[in-house]
C-alpha cells in the first residue's frame, strides 16, 4: 500500500508543510480498494450503513457510511444530530444499494469511500429522504500498538444534495517528522475538502500517535466572479 516521497501529491501536501517546522517524510498511503476488510453487519455503529478497515503505516483506519438526522437540508454543515434509526438506515440502503459493478463504477469516478450512496450526484435524482438524512464518510482510526483501543473519531465529508456545496476525504497518509524517527511513531494525516460556488477549504487532519488531533486549514479560495 506504500508510496514513495516522491509519489505524495506535493500540491496537497504543501499546505501541511507550511506548518511544519522540519521536512515530513511519507512512509505509507491509502489505496482506495486494496486490503479493506469489511465489518460485519453486527458490529456496525448506529447509522452506518456499511464500513471498512485497513492499514496505513502503524495505523488501523475505520472508514464508514453513515446516515445521520440533519437540521436542515440546505446548510452546509448538515446541521447532524443523531445517527439515523435503523428503519432510515434500512430506506437509504434500499435505495442506493448498488450491485458490484455499479459501485465500483461510482467510486472510481468520483475517488471517495462516500460515494457508495453518492448515486444521486450523477443521476440527478433526489431521494424523498433528503430533507431529514444525510450521508456522510467518516473517519476514524487507532494506532496498532494497542489493538484492544477503541478507534478515535477524527472527521467526516458529507453527500450534498443541492448542488451548491461539496465536500470530501481524499489522501490518507502515514507521515514522520524526519527519517530519524521510527515508523511507529509517524503520524495519521488525513486530508478533507470543502467547495463551494463562493469559496473553498482545504484541511489536513494530524492524528498523533498519543491520540491528540490537530487541523491544518488553508486560507480561504475565492474563485473569480463572472
Amino acid at each position: 500500500m506504500g508510496k514513495t516521497q516522491s509519489q505524495v501529491d506535493e500540491e496537497k501536501f504543501k499546505l501541511f508543510r507550511r506548518h511544519c517546522d522540519k521536512e515530513p517524510v511519507c512512509i505509507d498511503a491509502w489505496c482506495p480498494g486494496a486490503d479493506e476488510n469489511e465489518v460485519p453487519e453486527e458490529d456496525l455503529l448506529p447509522g452506518e450503513i456499511k464500513a471498512v478497515t485497513f492499514r496505513v503505516g502503524c495505523y488501523t483506519v475505520r472508514s464508514a457510511l453513515r446516515v445521520y438526522t440533519i437540521q436542515d437540508s440546505d446548510w452546509y454543515l448538515a446541521e447532524v444530530r443523531e445517527p439515523a434509526d435503523k428503519g432510515d438506515v434500512e430506506l437509504v440502503r434500499k435505495d442506493f444499494m448498488l450491485d458490484e459493478g455499479d459501485r465500483e463504477a461510482v467510486r472510481v469516478k468520483s475517488g471517495i469511500f462516500a460515494s457508495w450512496g453518492n448515486q444521486y450526484a450523477f443521476t440527478g435524482y433526489i431521494p424523498p429522504w433528503r430533507d431529514k438524512l444525510r450521508i456522510t464518510h467518516e473517519i476514524s482510526a487507532k494506532h496498532n500498538s494497542n489493538r484492544d483501543k477503541q478507534f478515535t473519531y477524527i472527521c467526516r465529508a458529507a453527500d450534498p444534495v443541492n448542488g451548491k456545496w461539496f465536500e470530501y476525504i481524499g489522501d490518507i497518509y502515514a507521515i514522520k517528522e524526519r527519517e530519524t524517527v521510527s515508523d511507529e511513531s509517524a503520524s495519521l494525516l488525513i486530508y478533507f475538502v470543502f467547495t463551494s460556488d463562493f469559496y473553498g477549504v482545504d484541511t489536513w487532519y494530524r492524528f498523533a500517535p498519543d491520540g491528540r488531533i490537530s487541523t491544518f486549514v488553508s486560507d480561504l479560495i475565492h474563485p473569480e466572479r463572472p
